[in-house]
């Protein structure tokens, strides 16, 4: 028998529906009418029916007020009683749903909360996934920092990157470190690399669409996001892989985490049809268009076995970044029962 989702559930998976339409996965209009039906609920706390509210106001009119005012409900929430675990994935969420908005500004927040949390995790409880998961959140709160122009913080966050990578010994210590001395260049006030050079720009297609997509800002933010692409495009070819390879596993990981947490959601209360639609859904629609290698093939492989996993059945092998992850996840679906 199917139950519904707790309010704390609901609370996660609108926050997480909204990032969707935030990154233009899923448009607003089904966003709000998903909002609309399962967070209009009267049994629902006061607080959480005027969340919902924002947030679907958001949704189809993503303007500064909006944002900004959402940004204080979703303060709010982080002030309740919440347990550890929730705490921290709202926290999490919101960082991702303010920097799908393309608001660095209300989303660092967030993940400094974030970052606290884990290292107060990892105090207690210093084992390896923690650490990585820390490093994790470190270096993305560093890279919203900088774009703040909060050069010196960034720096002491990359730091904390750098010494989690060492005592791991882990593959990414290298590139961490050269983020960690760019970024010293950066507070110093010295170029990382020289301007671009006269005539390095945009296309006119892509100038223009560009243009269309950051209208709705207020001057000094597109003053900002222009600034930014002119970086990116004075950056050498490696260097603009390696960003754009960054995000896109940020945003994986991401993912992958609230699977994670749907699906043992899913099995607490019995609604594992519509997680299963989900999953599946999910694998049909990314599996045929990446290769098996690549970061999206090999998450798309993980959402299969994820679903094999759930109905009992026999679990495909996972490329070996997922695979502690699956063992996790087999674990509490174990002390589920």
């Amino acid at each position: 028998m199917n139950t519904p989702m707790t309010t704390d559930e609901t609370l996660i998976a609108l926050t997480q529906a909204a990032i969707t339409a935030g990154r233009g996965g899923h448009t607003p209009e089904a966003v709000a009418e998903l909002i609309t039906r399962l967070g209009t609920d009267p049994a629902l706390p006061t607080d959480y029916l005027a969340y919902f509210e924002r947030l679907r106001q958001t949704v189809l009119q993503p303007d500064s007020a909006q944002l900004d005012t959402l940004a204080t409900e979703a303060t709010h929430f982080l002030a309740r009683s919440l347990g550890p675990s929730l705490r921290l994935t709202l926290a999490l969420n919101l960082a991702q749903l303010f920097d799908s908005y393309e608001q660095i500004e209300l989303a660092w927040p967030f993940q400094a909360q974030a970052v606290g949390l884990l290292q107060a995790h990892t105090e207690a409880q210093p084992d390896q996934e923690v650490l990585e998961s820390l490093a994790v959140a470190l270096y993305n709160l560093a890279l919203y920092q900088a774009q703040l122009e909060q050069f010196a913080e960034a720096v002491v966050s990359l730091e904390g990157v750098v010494a989690i990578d060492r005592r791991l010994d882990l593959p990414d210590l290298a590139e961490d470190e050269a983020a960690l001395q760019n970024m010293k260049r950066r507070r110093d006030g010295r170029p990382s690399r020289p301007s671009p050079p006269a005539g390095e720009a945009l296309s006119p297609p892509a100038q223009q669409a560009l243009e269309e997509k950051i209208a709705h800002l207020p001057p000094d933010e597109q003053a900002k996001i222009r600034q930014n692409v002119t970086q990116f495009l004075a950056m050498d070819p490696a260097q603009q892989e390696a960003i754009v390879a960054a995000e896109e596993q940020r945003r994986i990981d991401a993912q992958a985490e609230q699977l994670i947490e749907l699906a043992v959601s899913a099995r607490q209360n019995e609604t594992l049809g519509d997680m299963l639609l989900l999953l599946d859904q999910s694998a049909a629609d990314l599996l045929p268009d990446h290769p098996a290698d690549s970061a999206v093939g090999k998450f798309g492989q993980f959402i299969q076995a994820m679903a094999a996993l759930l109905r009992g059945e026999a679990v495909p092998s996972v490329a070996p970044e997922y695979q502690a992850r699956l063992a996790d996840l087999k674990g509490r679906l174990g002390e589920i029962g």
